[in-house]
């Protein structure tokens, strides 16, 4: 049985707290929306989720082909999501439907968006040993209006 999955959240002196254990699933890439929501991707699962009101929401469910990693939101709403297996980038509307396939070939493994530019990292070695796996990274013009600001951190 695959160990539960778990959020944390840090402080700024490294301490923190747990804000969910997720049995069963292997929590991912994770991103704020404007009303500052937790979006996190479940890899194995297929979806991404997020927190609402205190509850947990299947935002989107996406095909098998399909591997969430990380993502970033648009300013417009969209979520730009790196996917592994489908070797892309998949963008879902702002009510979690699936939108559009943006294809590079290699298996995209996060993203953040420099104005309208979404910055991709990928690898193309997906079959070997992760240590021995080398990198790409892709600037990918979008129509997107840009991203969101970060939510500042402090540590």
């Amino acid at each position: 049985m695959r160990a539960p999955g778990r959020l944390f959240a840090v402080d700024g002196s490294g301490g923190g707290e747990m804000l969910m254990e997720l049995p069963g699933v292997y929590p991912n890439g994770i991103a704020f929306d404007a009303q500052q929501r937790l979006y996190w991707t479940e890899s194995m699962a297929h979806r991404i989720r997020r927190m609402e009101n205190g509850e947990l929401v299947t935002f989107c469910q996406l095909s098998d082909e399909h591997v969430p990693d990380g993502m970033a939101f648009a300013a417009d709403g969209r979520l730009f999501v790196a996917t592994t297996v489908s070797q892309g980038v998949t963008v879902i509307s702002a009510e979690g439907d699936v939108l559009e396939e943006i294809r590079l070939g290699e298996h995209a493994t996060n993203c953040i968006f420099d104005g309208p530019a979404l910055y991709v990292t990928a690898t193309h070695e997906a079959d070997i040993e992760a240590s021995a796996r080398t990198g790409t990274f892709w600037r990918v013009d979008t129509d997107a209006p840009g991203g969101l600001d970060l939510i500042p951190g402090r540590l």
